[in-house]
């Protein structure tokens, strides 16, 4: 019994000095943890948050002189890490810059006041340890896509678009490690404001559905339509923008389907492969 005893007191004497040495270890890191202010020589608050063993560490904000917000973000293992803002000296926001221990990981978004001084996005790059890669994008004040330029290990590489600002294509650019390799203008109107050159509509999994060209706003040449997949459906040759039954290799299951009214005029004409609308159909 009293061995048993003994092994008891033990015990508990063991799990006395354990505890003890365990609160001993979170005093001994709760002091070098410790919240810092910095400031400027008129006062203002320069920057604040905590610090380890004179290293930032957590939530820290930064300031301008004027006292306006300058940066907000978190620091980890000395680096910095999470979802950083930046702004500028009105306090509008300029970047958010995702982070990890470090390295840009993630969306970088960067912002500008408009002109009626509302603050919207102006690119957007994807990050992957600490390089761009996927689609980068550009916009123009209304929101719509200006540029997309494919990355890769930061550098461009694959297909980029121009758009105008109604959201049509209007250069396609193909990049390869870094390098302008090939850049077609298309969907371009000349000084007179009428369609010119090569015109291309696209599905939405960037397929090429039309193409067609144009001089002074009307179709020559070939009119083609594509399926979804990228197969060639049909093709038709146009000269002044009317169909070209004399050419060599026009399709004779083309039809020219027109609708007159009462009074004998025109209102109604386009061309039909197969009971589908091919081409320019004018009402």
């Amino acid at each position: 019994m009293k061995t048993e005893y003994f092994i008891r007191i033990k015990f508990v004497v063991i799990l006395l000095i354990i505890s003890n040495i365990s609160i001993a270890q979170i005093d001994t890191i709760e002091s070098t943890r410790q919240f810092k202010v910095f400031k400027y020589p008129n006062g203002t608050i320069a920057s604040q948050g905590y610090l380890e063993n004179n290293k930032p560490i957590g939530f820290w904000k930064s300031y301008y002189i004027t006292g306006i917000k300058k940066s907000e973000g978190v620091w980890k293992a000395n680096k910095l890490d999470s979802i950083w803002i930046f702004y500028d000296q009105v306090g509008d926001t300029t970047e958010k810059i995702s982070y990890y221990l470090g390295k840009r990981n993630g969306y970088q978004y960067k912002y500008f006041r408009n002109e009626e001084h509302k603050n919207i996005i102006n690119s957007k790059d994807l990050y992957i340890n600490g390089q761009r890669n996927g689609d980068s994008y550009y916009y123009y004040n209304n929101g719509k896509i200006k540029k997309s330029i494919p990355y890769l290990n930061d550098k461009r590489h694959g297909l980029g678009f121009d758009y105008d600002s109604l959201g049509n294509i209007i250069t396609i650019s193909r990049y390869r490690k870094g390098e302008i390799i090939v850049q077609e203008n298309i969907n371009r109107y000349d000084k007179k404001g009428e369609k010119d050159g090569v015109w291309k509509e696209f599905y939405l999994n960037g397929n090429i559905r039309e193409e067609k060209n144009y001089t002074n706003g009307r179709l020559n040449g070939y009119y083609k339509r594509y399926n979804n997949e990228g197969g060639l459906v049909n093709s038709i040759k146009y000269k002044n923008g009317e169909v070209d039954f004399t050419s060599k290799d026009f399709e004779s299951n083309v039809e020219i389907k027109e609708e007159y009214n009462n009074q004998g005029n025109l209102v109604f004409q386009g061309s039909f492969k197969k009971e589908i609308p091919v081409g320019v159909h004018r009402n």
